[in-house]
């Protein structure tokens, strides 16, 4: 018993100086992890070679313009941590300073091998790329910079839209567009806005590419026709009309076809106290019809409406309805009104109102050369209040234009 004391003891004493030795280590790696960033020479102290000091070592050498410095602790913590690619790019940040752009161009591209997310070394190799007109190349860093961090769409969207404004660089966003990536939709909403003209060219390379969508499509037209570019609008708004479906100065006027409700169809608009549908009309010949449903509530309009684009002179339009008690103070009238300010109606018809069969109506507008698009609606012309309440039925059949002929 006595005999095994004295290996006890040392047993015992060599356990201590262990424990000892692993206090100080936690210590040690506390200290140098909370003083890595501020102040590292101190951190290196505790801990030589900690990695997280040795990087921000080699960062403030960097910044304070010793490159050679820099480059020796990035190699120091290479050897510490052969898969730290923040190291790489200190040493090609090194070489860009000395003016080595080739050997750091591979050097950013190691750094990016070893750690995928690094965006300072994505958003110079980024530059590389635009300086030397490799657009699809540096469209695909966009695009993982943007999948990496899609915070900085907020400033890179608004800067591809810019870019686009150049022929070829918006001819190689389109193969990348087709992809879907998550940034499609915020760029095609910038490029609505209207700030850069010349990328609206991305519009156009999408629908001749037939990847311009439904949706798409129609944002775009709506947000031509807010900058008043009805003309333009249109052009966009012509493919996406069914074949075989005439082009005629009120479309679908018949309404046989489905509402679309934006370009230049008809549009059911939301007016509390008011419904609008499409329904099968008793008379077989009439086909479809709009029938219109007002509740004894104040209605500034039928909720039925269509733009137009009309070209300057005198139209003869031509209406089909009938209606069912339909009461209102001063009686609801077709009108056509100037999209732009300034312009009073450009033509109004005759008041309606009580119950009546199938009647047809007949009135004229002029569209001066100062009006580039048109509304056409069935409105309440009376000031809003008490006296806009409307109640009854009407329906609609047929709606047309037709052109005068001029002397």
């Amino acid at each position: 018993m006595n005999a095994r004391t004295p290996f006890y003891g040392v047993a015992f004493a060599l356990l201590c100086i262990a424990l000892a030795l692993a206090a100080w280590r936690i210590v040690a790696h506390t200290a140098a992890d909370s003083l890595a960033a501020a102040d590292p020479a101190r951190a290196l102290g505790w801990v030589d070679g900690h990695p997280d000091a040795l990087l921000a070592l080699a960062e403030q050498q960097l910044a304070a313009g010793h490159a050679t410095q820099a480059a020796g602790t990035a190699r120091h913590l290479l050897q510490r941590a052969p898969l730290e690619g923040r190291a790489w790019r200190i040493l090609a940040q090194g070489e860009v300073m000395a003016g080595r752009t080739d050997t750091a161009r591979e050097l950013y591209q190691r750094t990016i091998a070893a750690t995928p997310h690094d965006i300072a070394a994505r958003a110079w190799l980024l530059q590389d790329h635009l300086n030397h007109q490799r657009h699809a190349e540096a469209l695909g860093e966009i695009d993982r910079i943007l999948r990496i961090s899609p915070r900085l769409g907020r400033s890179l969207v608004p800067a591809l839209a810019q870019m686009a404004s150049d022929a070829d660089f918006a001819a190689a966003m389109i193969p990348l567009l087709a992809r879907q990536p998550p940034w499609r939709a915020p760029l095609l909403r910038e490029i609505q806005g209207g700030k850069h003209a010349q990328a609206e060219r991305v519009f156009d390379l999408l629908l001749q590419a037939g990847d311009l969508d439904p949706t798409e499509q129609r944002g775009w037209i709506e947000a031509l026709m807010g900058q008043q570019r009805w003309g333009e609008a249109y052009a966009y708004w012509v493919p996406a009309v069914p074949p075989g479906q005439a082009l005629t100065p009120v479309f679908n006027g018949s309404f046989e076809r489905p509402i679309s409700g934006y370009g230049f169809d008809w549009r059911i608009v939301r007016v509390p106290g008011v419904a609008v549908d499409l329904q099968a009309d008793a008379d077989p010949a009439l086909g479809q019809v709009a029938h219109i449903r007002f509740n004894h509530r104040p209605a500034a309009h039928a909720g039925l409406q269509q733009a137009l684009l009309l070209a300057p002179g005198r139209y003869r339009f031509r209406v089909r309805m009938r209606a069912d008690q339909l009461r209102s103070d001063g009686g609801l009238e077709w009108v056509l009104l100037c999209a732009s300010s300034g312009h009073g109606p450009l033509g109004t018809s005759e008041r309606l109102s009580g119950t009546f069969a199938w009647t047809t109506l007949t009135w004229e507008a002029q569209v001066p050369e100062t009006c580039p698009g048109q509304w056409l609606r069935l409105r309440n012309p009376v000031p809003s209040g008490i006296g806009q309440f409307v109640s009854g039925q009407a329906w609609v059949a047929e709606v047309s234009a037709v052109p005068e002929a001029r002397p």
